[in-house]
Formats: structure tokens, C-alpha cells, sequence
């Protein structure tokens, strides 16, 4: 389920998590999900950041940042901002994916996280970095 809000000039998607709370509609018995105020207000954060256009320096290169909706799911369902996830993008420890030249995992540990470490996987398109998952508890290979 995922409900589109306009707010501020802004498009902000909020996605509702298979694991809320269901509240049946009263004979209609229409499921509609239930969020605290303060589910819906990290959720909120987290979306509004990513509607915004973000740069990150990669590899001495100022990229425009995608991040798929597969991406931008599991940032939310992992509690990783944008913030965190440029910090990673331009810091980070980077490995080549195999057989892919513009493909990149990109991995550092988060302070404060014990799911460590955090993976952003990457690709380069023209000026263009798409950003495609990020991964906790990864291990390089």
C-alpha cells in the first residue's frame, strides 16, 4: 500500500509496512494500515529526504544521485537516511562488482549500528550514480 502526498512543492511517498497494525473498515472490510505518530513521522523523514535531488562525489566525481524505489524501501525498512547513505558513497571502502565495470559495492561501519557492515550497491550511468540496494550485515567476499 503506499499513499502520495503533496507537500511544500515536494512529492512525498509514504509506504506503509507489511508488519503495521490492520484495521478492518466496518462492514466494508477494507484493510487499512495503522501507523503511530511516530512510525509515520520517521517514515515522513526518510521519504522527504529522498524526493530531494542529492549530489555525491565518487571516486573524485560529482554524480547526481538515483535511488530506485527498491532502494529507497529498503532504506526505510533498514533506517538508513540519505544523509547516511551519501556519508557511505563518499567515504566508504569500494569493490568492484565482477564482470560489470560501472558496478560498485560500496561498504563502511556505522557507529552506533550493530548490523554492520552497510553496503550501498551502485552503478555509474553517464553522470549518473543509480543507486540499485543497501545492504546490512554485509560481508565482502
Amino acid at each position: 500500500m503506499e499513499d502520495v502526498a503533496f507537500t511544500n512543492n515536494f512529492y512525498v511517498t509514504i509506504i506503509c509496512f507489511k508488519y503495521d497494525r490492520l484495521w478492518e473498515d466496518g462492514g466494508n472490510q477494507t484493510p487499512c494500515r495503522i501507523l503511530s505518530y511516530f512510525t509515520l513521522v520517521s517514515c515522513f523523514v526518510v521519504c522527504y529526504d529522498i524526493t530531494m535531488s542529492v549530489t555525491a562525489k565518487f571516486q573524485n566525481t560529482e554524480y547526481t544521485v538515483h535511488i530506485t524505489d527498491h532502494a529507497q524501501a529498503r532504506m526505510i525498512e533498514r533506517e538508513i537516511a540519505v544523509s547516511l547513505l551519501i556519508t557511505i558513497i563518499e567515504t566508504g571502502e569500494i569493490k568492484s562488482k565482477p564482470k560489470q565495470d560501472n558496478a560498485f559495492w560500496v561498504f563502511t561501519e556505522v557507529l552506533g549500528r550493530s548490523d554492520n557492515l552497510v553496503c550501498v550497491s551502485l552503478v555509474i550511468e553517464t553522470t549518473s550514480l543509480v543507486i540499485k540496494t543497501v545492504l546490512i550485515n554485509w560481508r565482502p567476499t
